[in-house]
């Protein structure tokens, strides 16, 4: 089957969803292609294969959160690819300008099926409230929400990251049973469950300190009550330490400054993700604060992908995805925002070395069996099966229609992901 995967994403922030997809079903023997927007690139178009898969990035005239498929000049780019290309599904990973234009075109031209992806709560009070500044809210607002919802409806099938983007999906009217839930899967190759002062001599981090991690890549909503309990921490143990890793290092060191924690604190910014899993593996628990509101119910917590292999229990709240996640597959413990429940949470966990070795089993099985990114594959040709059936017009060739029956035998006889709904 010949699938495009079309991301509204800059290369390097296609991996955390469009790429590790495209590659299973690119080993499963498809012919894919993703094509997302050039890190940095503002010129021409790069069109190349990596593991299989061929990704073309496109050229981007916009900075930083901009640089997220709003540009003309980037949907001139994949427009102009995309007029001598032929798929047999169009997956779109959101439904941003530049994305959802140039693939309306081929659409038209060719006989493809589409597919929506759902992986945030963008507009309508979700994460442009929150992790987005004041211009940006006032000059997108109303283009997000409308570019968020406008163009689902004529989709074959829609993929969503969370519950709550399924139940959103159904109010603008998308029958439920053209939806699949698509959480984001984990990887364990490469990834050992070590001791947590195993590699701490490496990145100068203490001996004999509890170390509490949260790597948030760029979304940090509710960091302010983590920072909040570890000040509650350091007052009972002073050999408390609290790790993070991503984007915005200054700012987050003033907050523990403000705190009273700054000599408790190490940002260690970007790592590359080869030595990633090293460093978080110098932690002892994993912290997700989330916060109720729309944002947190409608995405799914991404760093749990790098918890989950090895074998860390995670103190988080109730909220969305993280219900199912932790309280559904025991892999750590959900209480009440408020600082003292998440400390105490920590403190039983402190106290109690088994009850955390065994949270971290179960974290570690969970990333080994039912999120892996096989079966979330194994979900995704499920969707793809679902829409080339409910295709308004007969498919060119017989190739696509056996895949599609395929497809839907062999999904019908396996194992889906336990959730809390």
């Amino acid at each position: 089957m010949r699938i495009l995967l079309h991301s509204y994403h800059r290369r390097s922030k296609a991996d955390f969803r469009a790429t590790p997809l495209a590659r299973c079903l690119a080993e499963r023997g498809h012919n894919v292609t993703v094509m997302c927007i050039a890190d940095h690139g503002r010129l021409g178009i790069r069109d190349h294969r990596e593991d299989g898969v061929r990704f073309v990035e496109v050229p981007d005239l916009f900075t930083g959160k901009l640089r997220s498929s709003w540009d003309p000049w980037d949907a001139l780019h994949r427009a102009v690819c995309l007029v001598r290309e032929r798929f047999d599904v169009v997956h779109l990973f959101e439904t941003r300008p530049a994305v959802i234009h140039p693939s309306q075109l081929n659409l038209w031209l060719s006989n493809a099926v589409l597919v929506t992806d759902w992986s945030d709560w963008w507009g309508r009070g979700g994460l442009i409230e929150h992790q987005r500044p004041a211009w940006y809210r006032k000059l997108f607002g109303g283009f997000e929400t409308y570019y968020e919802e406008r163009f689902r409806c004529g989709a074959q099938a829609t993929t969503v990251i969370s519950h709550a983007l399924k139940h959103r999906a159904m109010g603008l009217g998308i029958p439920e049973e053209t939806i699949t839930w698509i959480p984001n899967g984990v990887s364990v190759q490469g990834v050992q469950v070590v001791p947590p002062q195993t590699h701490r001599a490496r990145f100068g981090l203490p001996l004999d300190a509890f170390i509490l991690c949260d790597s948030a890549h760029d979304v940090t909503m509710g960091i302010e009550l983590t920072f909040r309990t570890v000040a509650r921490l350091v007052a009972h143990r002073r050999r408390v330490l609290f790790m993070m890793t991503g984007r915005g290092q200054r700012d987050l060191e003033a907050l523990a400054a403000r705190h009273g924690v700054a000599a408790h604190f190490r940002h260690f910014g970007f790592v590359p993700q080869a030595d990633l899993s090293e460093l978080l593996s110098c932690a002892d628990v994993y912290a997700i604060p989330y916060i109720d509101n729309l944002a947190n119910r409608g995405r799914w917590p991404g760093r749990v992908g790098n918890y989950l292999p090895l074998g860390r229990p995670i103190v988080s709240n109730p909220v969305g995805e993280m219900t199912g996640l932790v309280r559904g597959h025991g892999v750590g413990v959900l209480v009440d925002e408020t600082p003292q429940a998440m400390a105490e949470a920590i403190q039983r966990l402190m106290d109690d070395p088994a009850e955390a070795h065994t949270l971290g089993q179960r974290a570690r099985r969970l990333a080994e069996n039912e999120l892996t990114w096989a079966r979330m594959t194994d979900r995704l040709e499920h969707a793809y099966a679902g829409a080339l059936a409910r295709a308004p017009r007969p498919r060119s060739g017989s190739s696509c229609a056996s895949v599609a029956a395929a497809a839907i035998k062999k999904a019908s006889h396996r194992d889906t992901l336990q959730s809390c709904k």
